[in-house]
């Protein structure tokens, strides 16, 4: 049986009322900063300044992953002293500096605790990336990681800034190509007469996200269509996302590949092959760190959430909630991780092997403790000995 995994990823605010963002041509309202965190210019007040401003979070994994491509846009503009880039989030100084900590911008970074530009710009789902001329009319809007150079020296040059081709149009032709590489890789894992085979495509900037293993007595297979490099790593060494630490070039990176081998199982001769093909080596290491210790007090109150719908299943981070659908409790565990940029262990994980239903809040780390008490769970902090993976050269 093909054991399937999707990943889709739309970083939304709840709004009560259907409003759009901001569009080309109107006129802008001020921007409103509580906090300048990062990369201070000497004049902060952007007066006669030709700006790029990213609305971003740092829950949102589309926006981090744009980051370096805003970099580079930074960096190519370096001399270009009438032109600034503002990325703006409304979450506490404290929080976007720890995630700063972890993946460097540059891009003046401020806050604006109140929302009022989130609010002003009309701004209902991220990222979203405005240009602004120097009397504040909005030149294009869109998403950040569609912004080009060429668009950019339009806006340089006060000509009309020239859209992107439509990311729908994009994303048609990815999908395409996408499938149809699904289908023949599909064919190769599922054929007994294979018995060692690899292929891969490529690293690529998109992340439709899916991946199919399939079982091979004495092997391995596995069809993997454009995901994260990251997470095919920790898979294959059993540990978290935060426990990989990728060098910037490859952090953002998804991998699209088709291994199929008759004689070695488990994941570990498949990733050594990735690496290979990818001129890559890792170095694994054990570190004492923090780190979130789950315990299962009541397994009864655990299981009482087990799923309607046993056929499909699911794990979503969304603003302050994480959901899992027909999952273990070990997947919550996992969303937890990635939230809070720790390691995640879930004590005698394999005794709690059942599947179920779980919707927690993560506002703050105590709202976070007592949702995950509803369920029959105590979650706290410890130090512990952790696997790193990390000095991929």
């Amino acid at each position: 049986m093909l054991t399937r995994s999707l990943t889709f990823v739309l970083c939304l605010f709840a709004a009560t009322k259907a409003i759009a963002q901001i569009k080309t041509g109107e006129k802008a309202p001020p921007l409103t900063i509580t906090n300048w965190i990062s990369n201070v210019p000497a004049d902060s007040s952007l007066q006669d300044k030709l700006l790029v401003v990213d609305f971003w979070a740092t829950w949102c994994k589309p926006c981090l992953a744009a980051v370096p491509h805003m970099n580079d846009l930074v960096r190519a503009h370096a001399a270009d002293k009438n032109l600034q880039f503002v990325s703006i989030s409304d979450e506490p100084a404290a929080k976007i500096r720890e995630t700063l900590a972890k993946l460097p911008f540059a891009t003046a970074v401020v806050s604006d605790t109140t929302h009022t530009s989130l609010n002003d710009y009309q701004v209902t789902a991220i990222p979203f990336c405005v240009l602004l001329d120097e009397q504040r009319e909005v030149k294009w809007a869109g998403h950040a990681a569609s912004l080009t150079q060429d668009m950019l020296l339009e806006f340089l040059r006060h000509q009309p800034v020239t859209p992107p081709k439509p990311l729908a149009d994009v994303r048609a032709a990815a999908t395409r190509y996408y499938d149809s590489l699904w289908s023949a890789y599909l064919k190769i894992i599922e054929d007994k007469s294979q018995t060692a085979y690899f292929q891969i495509q490529p690293l690529g900037n998109e992340a439709p996200g899916i991946s199919g293993t399939h079982p091979v007595p004495g092997g391995f297979a596995v069809a993997v269509v454009n995901r994260e490099l990251r997470l095919i790593v920790a898979n294959a060494l059993e540990v978290g996302l935060e426990q990989v630490a990728l060098p910037d070039q490859l952090r953002d990176k998804f991998v699209t590949f088709c291994y199929r081998n008759t004689s070695q199982p488990g994941q570990r001769p498949m990733l050594e092959k990735l690496m290979q093909s990818l001129q890559l080596q890792y170095t694994e290491s054990e570190e004492i760190r923090e780190v979130i210790l789950l315990e299962v007090i009541d397994t009864a109150l655990l299981y009482a959430h087990k799923p309607v719908n046993a056929n499909s299943s699911s794990t979503n981070m969304a603003p302050n909630k994480l959901y899992i659908d027909n999952h273990p409790v070990a997947a919550m565990g996992k969303l937890l991780a990635e939230q809070y940029s720790m390691p995640a262990i879930v004590n005698e994980e394999k005794k709690y092997p059942v599947s179920i239903n779980m919707e927690i809040g993560t506002l703050t780390w105590e709202l976070m403790v007592q949702n995950m008490a509803r369920y029959g769970v105590k979650v706290t902090k410890q130090k512990s000995n952790c696997r790193y993976i990390t000095s991929f050269q």
